[in-house]
């Protein structure tokens, strides 16, 4: 596209002035700066994901791969717990380690993202395109929690430049590096997977009228399925079976039932042959037979709320901006990606009845792109309507969509309100309980966060919690025990209630256990050791 087509302004003039280095850092710090409030939210906030992932890191840090490589096969992929232990090095906490990959990780990604945007198509349309995507609350959301999420985006954004850059300067040395992202991604989350059709369609395309080319990269092809192929059974052979999550992808395509609309059309029509003929009939009959359009609307609506409703307008606009939005080739490129990703979160929902905004973060990506030429037609119709100045248009679109992170990152605040009681107990038990307590619980997430041992067990009724930790043959000086949402626990003789945590729809009670030794009960009392 030619950079003269477009109109000369005070933001157009800063972006001609400014080499790559100056623009991406002043997008680096404003990805970092917006992300900062959620940082802080999430801050001390660990979930049963989390602990899991931790638990898989320290087995790298220990360099117990194989025992590392067991545990992921149960559901956790190993390359997020890899980086986690990494960073841990450094001599930060478990807990600050994994939140900080994630924190680092959404902060470092806009910077292949403004490459490829800026091969796509101009340096005005990459820079507004990466604003977008440093001010995404969805993607900002993901980047400050502890989760493989914002990894996973970091590696699928640099597999997705690579292999653009491949197609552009036909080498087969990007078709390597994108091979090594992309297998990275697929070891971060399994939807990484879905990139390697991607690279088997878009080099065919590129190719495909120069044979000599296209057989060299399928005898690279070739050999990269070998190695992932003798790769899995090396795995295989140390943790006793395939990683769950590759063995999800084989039950998916092994069983196809589930197109039919699977155990929520049956579930709809058991309710439509119960109430034949009555008021609500017609209603279950086209849910029945309307269930795929839902499910679709469904996905559609996800892949909005993960552009962003701020940003989606300047994403629809930009795909209908005509050679501003590039040539066909990069339109089909970016169109490609967002299909693929939108059509498995579809097949996900269709298979597991449920999907969550993350999942459709990749197609949100491969779109934020035309946020720029989007941007640029607003822009021209604003000038053009209202007589407005380049800059007066930039600063209110600005205003607009981190007017819409913060009304996000305030919802999460209230959301997180629910957590106080949770962060609150952390702190308490990190500053009240000596690290040598013996500790029982049934939410894990508060020893783990305070750096304490504990022991875990699974139940809701405080008298189960205590007769399974019982049964586990160990000592016990402390329970924590957290309410199912809407009880309250009154003091019994046995237990002496130490501290209680109101807040929020669960109540946490920290229970000192009466009748095993008055010395842990002092000693803890009034002393702590803190991290």
């Amino acid at each position: 596209m030619s950079k003269d087509k477009m109109e000369t302004g005070i933001v157009r003039q800063w972006l001609d002035r400014s080499g790559h280095a100056r623009i991406i850092g002043f997008i680096l710090a404003a990805a970092a700066v917006i992300k900062l409030p959620l940082l802080a939210l999430n801050w001390g906030l660990v979930e049963k994901d989390g602990i899991h992932y931790v638990a898989i890191a320290k087995r790298f840090a220990a360099m117990d791969i194989v025992g590392a490589l067991s545990l992921s096969a149960e559901s956790y992929l190993p390359f997020y717990p890899l980086l986690i232990a990494l960073f841990h090095g450094l001599g930060v906490s478990w807990a600050t380690s994994a939140i900080m990959v994630s924190f680092v990780c959404g902060v470092l990604a806009v910077v292949p993202f403004y490459f490829l945007v800026n091969r796509l198509f101009d340096v005005k349309f990459a820079a507004v395109a990466s604003l977008f995507f440093a001010m995404s609350p969805e993607i900002n959301f993901v980047s400050t929690a502890i989760g493989s999420d914002s990894a996973f985006l970091l590696l699928f954004v640099l597999a997705v430049w690579v292999l653009w850059l491949a197609h552009e300067k036909g080498s087969l040395w990007y078709l390597v590096g994108f091979a090594v992202a992309a297998l990275l991604a697929a070891s971060t989350r399994n939807a990484g997977i879905v990139l390697f059709p991607l690279c088997l369609f878009w080099v065919y395309r590129s190719y495909r009228h120069d044979r000599k080319k296209l057989v060299t990269f399928i005898a690279i092809a070739g050999g990269l399925a070998a190695v992932t192929v003798a790769l899995l059974q090396l795995y295989s052979s140390y943790t006793g079976r395939l990683p769950l999550k590759v063995l999800n992808v084989l039950d998916v395509l092994g069983d196809l039932s589930f197109v039919k609309g699977g155990v929520v059309v049956e579930e709809l029509k058991l309710a439509e042959d119960k109430i034949y003929g009555g008021r609500y009939y017609d209603f279950f009959e086209m849910a029945t037979h309307y269930i795929h359009v839902i499910y679709l609307i469904g996905t559609l609506e996800m892949l909005i709320k993960a552009c962003g409703y701020a940003i989606s307008p300047f994403v629809a606009a930009g795909l209908f901006a005509g050679e501003r939005a590039g040539k066909g080739c990069e339109r089909s490129y970016l169109l490609t990606i967002a299909v693929l990703f939108v059509l498995t979160t579809y097949v996900f929902m269709l298979k597991n009845y449920f999907a969550e905004t993350r999942y459709l973060l990749p197609a949100a990506l491969a779109l934020l792109p035309f946020g720029g030429p989007g941007y640029q037609r607003v822009e021209e119709y604003l000038k053009k309507r209202f007589s407005l100045s380049e800059a007066a248009i930039a600063s209110m679109v600005a205003l607009l969509v981190l007017g819409a992170a913060v009304y996000k990152i305030n919802s999460k605040r209230k959301d997180y309100s629910t957590y106080g009681n949770q962060i609150e107990a952390i702190r308490w038990v990190r500053e009240n309980v000596q690290a040598a307590a013996a500790i029982a619980t049934n939410a894990p997430a508060i020893p783990f966060s305070a750096e304490r041992s504990y022991v875990k067990v699974d139940c809701s009724d405080l008298d189960e919690c205590m007769e399974e930790a019982a049964g586990k043959g160990t000592r016990i000086d402390y329970f924590i025990y957290k309410t199912p949402e809407g009880e309250k626990l009154a003091a019994t003789p046995s237990y002496a209630v130490r501290k209680v945590f109101l807040r929020g729809r669960s109540e946490i009670y920290v229970l000192e256990v009466a009748a095993q030794g008055a010395t842990s009960r002092q000693g803890s009392s009034d002393q702590g050791s803190s991290d």
